[in-house]
């Protein structure tokens, strides 16, 4: 959980060769969700998503604020 955010549950699934951040939005309202930094030399791609309006960037870095619609989830994956 979040402090800043308690609907918003984000964890990392790592393997030797890649790294995966889920994040849900848990609440019953849209809220920001500003994205973890990255593994270092690397930024962060969407892999899937609920939401019918994916981010309008490419690749994401750390701190990147994303809109999280309630019930949403994301699924992100480090890339170099």
């Amino acid at each position: 959980m979040h402090p800043a955010d308690p609907g918003i549950v984000s964890y990392l699934r790592e393997t030797a060769d890649q790294t995966i951040l889920v994040a849900l939005n848990l609440g019953r309202e849209a809220t920001t969700w500003h994205v973890p930094p990255p593994p270092e030399g690397s930024a962060w791609r969407l892999l899937v998503g609920t939401s019918v309006a994916p981010p309008a960037v490419e690749r994401l870095a750390g701190g990147h604020a994303l809109a999280l619609s309630s019930d949403e989830a994301l699924v992100l994956e480090a890339v170099r």
